[in-house]
């Protein structure tokens, strides 16, 4: 097969980009051609299909029967699998043609203009990282027209992956991420806020519950695989860790193995090496909130899809199915990603015509099979639910609600712009605390340049199909912040990192293509200097991109009342004060600070009651001591009170590392508190 390609290619002349295509010589024509055969998988795969459905919503939603659902889902896509053979696949042909090593299909850049580029790029980062906006876009500008210039000297250059360096980038890859990760699975760097904790409760009760409603909106599918992990490990934050953390290193797998079937082993090794350590990616990996999990899907399926055009086994094209499938039922982001990824393909169909129809058009239904079986009981769920429970979200922050109430119609294009600067322009963003490592860029200065001149060099090369499939995932991650409104008046420059989690994969993408084009420009020079000078350029860079990000592990919230609570940490010294009663005395609580992450952490450790209002004397029925928590804003006025109803209450104070006081104890002895209640009808006994 790899004859025909090189032999192909060769015949079809240089400089006429993908419009120049031809297919592989057909080989096992006479598989998979029984028309009857194939009519009968997909006949019984649809069956399967009805039956995985029918079983998976029992009628109601009520409860889910989870193993017969899950049996024939998984027997569905075998059906429609076996359905169609491996198809033939169309080969882009670029100006120099794949499987050629780089040194000798591409010319490199005369010095100077080499020297030039790395000026521009030089000079714009610096301009942007100052916050020089419009100073910074000029070079930037001048180089993407040296590129355009240019365009047959930085064509893209197909680098096959090699079977003997393959198993030592992923095992590097892999073991880099995992040990960046495992070993700190009872760390908790960031608090445990309540967003967090709401999806890890959401685990809880699935593992608890097995048949609660299968409804798969908010959250979706990241509880259930973190309640497998509670049933194997339980109910604990190392449990819940380890499959955000699991998630991770597969995401790493399937980024390097997708730059591999485009880039050089080295550019792909630090590119993906900069993609496991950004912290994005550790951030969400130590988190509640299902990112990493859509994260994970979203870079399978982008994988797997691209690894389909390129060797047409059908195989692929069903796990991309499979993992679109996930992504849609995973977190808000999900349900976008499958579109827009349609959107990029049918933009392949209009420009490479008919034979890529004829070429992809039965491999790309089992995707779509895929999907559909995957998303199923989703899509049935959306067409009967009475409420708008899809896309409740997207309405409640669309920025349209804002353009009503301000008239402001330009606001969409300002926040579209500070969206797309905010990636390589630290100061050019407000990032919400809760979701980011505080005092850091969306990336760091080193992997944001080489994001900005990959980005440029693909819009070069703009006709490859995987260009089509990146800038749409990149388009994604934009619109999802952009055209969401955090505050009214909308904030213009404000950045939410998980709307925009979406993008990761794409943006390190683009740093793997700027990367490849500079390490293979650095190592065509024969000059030892030139060579070493690009190396060591590049190694500093990375150690430098590496050292940045991993400041996450010795992070330290700072003096801001507002987001230390914002972050959880409060929940948890509130969570450890209320363990140091526990059993010995009653609590009570006040109700607003009955938080998930308090449940959580201490799921049947601890017992306590919430009130809304503290009325005097108490109600409740006690036969131990009484501590009442409450914030000094809600107690202030009770002061007085308690101290003439129990005079012989002991006051405690919980403050914050800055010795800002943030809560009070109130410790009631018990025949104090029985004594006031004489005469009293009362309340059943607390825990």
């Amino acid at each position: 097969m790899a004859r025909t390609i090189k032999k192909t290619v060769k015949s079809g002349g240089r400089g006429k980009g993908i419009k120049n295509i031809s297919t592989l010589a057909p080989q096992g024509a006479s598989q998979g051609r029984d028309g009857l055969r194939q009519l009968l998988f997909w006949f019984l795969g649809g069956l399967t299909g009805m039956a995985a459905v029918w079983f998976l919503f029992n009628h109601n939603l009520a409860s889910p029967n989870w193993v017969p659902g899950l049996f024939f889902t998984v027997v569905a896509l075998g059906f429609w699998v076996k359905a169609c053979p491996d198809i033939h696949p169309v080969l882009e042909q670029g100006e120099t043609g794949p499987q050629k090593s780089p040194e000798k299909s591409q010319p490199p850049l005369p010095l100077p203009l080499t020297l030039l580029v790395v000026l521009c790029l030089a000079l714009g980062g610096f301009l942007f990282y100052s916050n020089h906006l419009y100073l910074g876009a000029l070079p930037m500008l001048f180089l993407w027209g040296l590129l355009i210039w240019r365009r047959k000297d930085v064509t893209w250059i197909e680098q096959k992956p090699s079977s003997s360096q393959e198993w030592i980038g992923v095992c590097l890859v892999v073991g880099v991420a995992a040990l960046l990760r495992f070993p700190f699975l009872d760390k908790n760097y960031f608090g445990l806020q309540i967003d967090e904790a709401m999806a890890w409760w959401n685990a809880l009760v699935a593992s608890l519950h097995p048949g609660s409603p299968f409804t798969l909106v908010g959250y979706g599918t990241a509880p259930f695989i973190t309640a497998v992990f509670f049933k194997l490990f339980g109910i604990n934050i190392i449990s819940a860790h380890a499959s955000t953390c699991l998630m991770a290193v597969v995401a790493a797998y399937f980024f390097f193995r997708w730059c591999r079937l485009h880039f050089g082993f080295y550019s792909s090794l630090m590119a993906s090496l900069l993609f496991t350590v950004s912290w994005w990616n550790l951030f969400f990996s130590f988190s509640g909130i299902p990112n990493i999990f859509l994260l994970t899907f979203e870079t399978g399926a982008i994988y797997f899809l691209d690894k389909g055009f390129q060797g047409g086994a059908k195989k692929d094209f069903a796990l991309s199915g499979f993992f679109f499938g996930l992504s849609a039922l995973t977190y808000w982001g999900g349900r976008l990603f499958p579109v827009i990824s349609a959107v990029a393909v049918i933009g392949m169909m209009v420009l490479e015509g008919r034979k890529f129809i004829q070429a992809y058009g039965r491999a790309l239904l089992i995707t779509l099979f895929l999907f559909l079986t995957v998303v199923g009981a989703f899509l049935v769920f959306w067409y009967i639910s009475p409420s708008d429970v899809i896309w409740s979200r997207y309405k409640e922050l669309s920025i349209m609600n804002v353009i009503r109430k301000t008239h402001d119609v330009f606001l969409p294009v300002r926040t579209t712009f500070w969206t797309v600067v905010g990636y390589f322009c630290p100061g050019a963003d407000v990032i919400d605390e809760r979701f980011c490592s505080p005092g850091k860029g969306l990336l760091d200065g080193f992997s944001a340049i080489f994001f900005l001149f990959g980005l440029l060099l693909c819009t070069v090369n703009w006709k490859r199909r995987v260009v089509f499939l990146v800038v749409g995932g990149y388009a994604l991650g934009i619109a999802a912040n952009a055209l969401a409104a955090q505050n009214l008046p909308a904030c213009q420059n404000y950045i939410n990192p998980c709307r925009s989690f979406v993008i990761l994969p794409y943006l390190f993408f683009f740093i793997a293509r700027g990367l490849d084009w500079f390490l293979a420009q650095a190592l065509r020079f024969k000059a030892v200097l030139y060579r070493s000078v690009g190396v060591f350029l590049l190694s500093a860079g990375l150690f430098f991109a590496v050292y940045e990000n991993l400041g996450i592990y010795f992070y330290r919230f700072g003096n801001n009342q507002f987001n230390w609570g914002d972050l959880g940490f409060d929940h948890l010294e509130i969570g450890e004060e209320l363990s140091k009663y526990y059993p010995k005395d009653h609590i009570l609580l006040f109700c607003a600070y009955d938080s998930n992450p308090i449940r959580f952490l201490y799921f049947e450790k601890l017992k306590y009651t919430s009130l809304a209002t503290l009325d005097i004397p108490l109600k409740f029925q006690v036969d131990k001591d009484v501590a009442i928590f409450f914030p000094p804003s809600i107690l202030d006025n009770q002061r007085e009170k308690l101290n003439k109803l129990y005079p012989g209450a002991k006051w405690v104070a919980l403050r914050n590392p800055w010795g800002q006081e943030f809560f009070d104890v109130v410790e009631v002895p018990k025949a104090e508190v029985v004594k006031a209640q004489k005469g009293m009808v009362l309340l059943p006994l607390i825990p």
